[in-house]
Parts: C-alpha cells; structure tokens; sequence
C-alpha cells in the first residue's frame, strides 16, 4: 500500500539550527530527494510549499522561514485537505507532536528524556512544553523513534513503552553537501597557536564547568594551547560569569579563552579540521551529535562515558566520567599525550567511526519502519 509522509516541520521556525531543528532540517533534506509524492511538508494546520522547504534548506536559516510564513509565500494550502487527498496520510514529528487526529498513524522522535531525569538543567517552561504530552504523544505513535538505545531504554524503563514500538535510529553527521566547495575557497595554512575545541550550547547540562576547573588547576593546558567554546548562549547560567567564578578573567581577556557563540556548519567545520581535539563534557545526551561532527574531521574527542554518547563515540573516543573531576584531567592528559605520539592513527580512527553516521541513512531508517508500519497496519486490518 502507498502512503504519504507529512513532515512536521515547526522546528526550522528556530532561527539557529543545531539540535533538533539541524535534525528536522535533515529530514527534510531527505524527503526533498523522494518522489514529490512521497511526502508533504507542514506547519499546524497549513501545508508548506515544497519549494518553500527547498529554499529554506538550502539557506539553513529559521529567519528567512519565518520571513515567507509572514508573508504567506511558504503556506500552501490546508493540512487536513490535502491529507484527505492523499493515499494513507502519516504523520512524522520531529519533536513534540503539534497536531493529533489528522492523520492515519503518526511517527515522532523522541531524543531524550532529560526534562523528567535531570529536570535541574531546563528552564521550568521547557520541563512544562514536554511533560505535559509526552505519555499523550507516545499513546497515539504508531511507531516511535529513538536517535539511541539509551533513549530507547529510558522509555522503557520509566514510561513503559512496549520494545517492539520503538526503532532505534542514529542521526548523522556528514556536513552539507556542499562543504568541499566551499572548503576550496578557504586559504591554506596551519593555526598560528594550537587550540581545543569545546561544542555546547551554555547551559548546566553541557558541564562546561568540568572543563573550566580544569583550566583553573592546570595552567600549562592554557599556556600550550587556546581554548575555543563554540555554542549559543542558553539558560540558567552565563559564559562570562563562568569564567569570573573561577578567576579565568586575565586568560579570557588576551585570548587564550575564547567564545564564539553560535557558529554555522561551515564554520564549524573549519574548527573542527584544525583543532588538536574536542571536548564534549556533557552530563546526558540523547546521542552526542557533536561528538560525530568532530570526528567526521578527524578531530579526536574526548568525552564523557554518559547516556547515549559512547553509541556516537564507539571505540575511537576517550571517555571519562563526568562527575569526576580527576577522571576529567586523566583522561585529556593521557589523550594529549597519545596524541602526540599516534595522531594520524587517531585521527583515521575518529573518522572511521563517523562514517557509520549518515543524515541519508537516518532518514531511511525511519522511512523504512514507516513503510513497515504501514504495511503491518495494512494487513491486520487496524484502519
């Protein structure tokens, strides 16, 4: 049986896309590609027009969507009528559910279960935005998808969602397409001072702190190497604050702390090239797309042995624990040491490991075990 996907796409309203809007994003690049058929686009109750979706992509930027829905240029129609048109109407949502009842079955991702496991870490209004569905959105999937068996676990353990409607579904990490060209226009040449890259948007649960004591106890990390903090600013704590709470202010001012805010995929690709590594110190994650990201670039990580990261990390990252402020300084000493002794080795290993992470693959996962679905639903006759 034939069936059609409406993707959800409320996400790409997000003027930054990191996190989920980079992953609805993805999805929609991947619908892009299907049969116009295949798949539908939508917003609450309006359809978006395909080629609104495919300038939006292209340009990776939330401004310019919200630009042409104000200006009705993105709006294409009305959900429900164009649902009744197609051939077995199925929802796909990349976070919460903004409908119900509009379609035949419905498909969501769920990341990770934070809000209600680490609740000190979100803003009251992000635990309220998705406590209060989630055992509704879950109750209504026909499938759910989880980018790790660690989520997929947790919703096991504390929601009680049958094994048998989850399908695991990594997300990649592979770059735009278009990264190589650009990458041709960019100078050669090394960095005039090498530096470590630290991803995260600031907030408590990137555990950037971790990092900061650490600085504060070993000085010959800042006297050897830069140390550049990429991520946009977030809830409950500041960057700047950060580093006057443990008397880092003198560093940060000449340099040897820095802190970008947000920077785009191509930016960020660029850092990740040339940094000596990364570190992602993050207390709990659905996956760590990060930690993919860097290695994609050969940029060895080290990272904390938390939640969803060692599936996005594998064998060819360094871990630690992030509670553990000794285990902390252990494990990047030991990772700066070997590095300067197997850097190529590491390097290759990094990149080998994120090559089993694709965008392509993510959305076939899921486009597969809709198909299934569909089909299962087809047979036992549960329309």
């Amino acid at each position: 049986m034939t069936h059609t996907v409406f993707v959800e796409v409320g996400p790409l309203q997000e003027l930054r896309y990191s996190g989920i809007p980079n992953v609805t994003l993805n999805l929609c690049r991947y619908w892009l590609q299907q049969p116009d058929e295949a798949s539908r686009f939508f917003l609450g109750p309006y359809v978006i027009d395909r080629r609104a979706i495919k300038t939006v992509v292209a340009a990776r930027s939330g401004g310019l969507f919200q630009t042409m829905l104000a200006s009705k240029q993105a709006i294409g129609g009305f959900a429900a009528n164009e649902a009744r048109r197609c051939p077995t109407p199925v929802g796909l949502f990349p976070n919460v559910k903004s409908v119900q009842g509009l379609f035949d079955l419905s498909f969501q991702i769920v990341h990770d279960l934070s809000f209600l496991l680490s609740p000190e870490f979100h803003h009251p209004d992000t635990i309220a935005h998705h406590a209060l569905t989630i055992l509704r959105d879950l109750g209504t999937n026909a499938r759910t998808f989880c980018v790790s068996q660690a989520t997929a676990q947790d919703l096991t353990t504390y929601l009680d969602v049958p094994a048998d409607r989850i399908t695991v579904c990594h997300p990649g990490a592979d770059p735009p397409p278009d990264i190589d060209q650009h990458w041709r226009n960019l100078p050669d040449g090394e960095p005039t001072r090498p530096y470590i890259l630290v991803p995260g948007t600031i907030e408590p649960r990137k555990n950037l702190d971790l990092v900061l004591i650490g600085l504060q106890r070993i000085p010959q990390l800042l006297a050897r190497y830069d140390w550049v903090f990429i991520g946009s600013p977030g809830w409950l704590i500041a960057f700047d604050d950060r580093i006057s709470k443990y008397g880092l202010g003198e560093h940060y001012r000449r340099g040897a702390i820095k802190w970008l805010g947000y920077v785009d995929e191509y930016q960020k690709a660029f850092l990740y090239r040339h940094a000596e590594l990364a570190i992602y110190p993050s207390f709990f994650e659905g996956f760590g797309i990060p930690v993919v990201e860097a290695m994609y670039f050969g940029c060895p990580v080290v990272c904390s042995y938390s939640s969803g990261i060692p599936e996005a990390g594998g064998d060819a990252v360094f871990y630690f624990d992030p509670t553990s402020l000794p285990s902390f300084e252990r494990t990047l000493l030991s990772a700066l040491r070997r590095l300067r002794l197997e850097r190529a080795s590491l390097r290759a290993a990094s990149r080998r490991q994120a090559s089993r992470f694709t965008w392509h693959n993510f959305g076939l996962r899921i486009d597969q075990a809709i198909a299934e679905t569909v089909a299962e639903n087809s047979r036992t006759g549960r329309w």
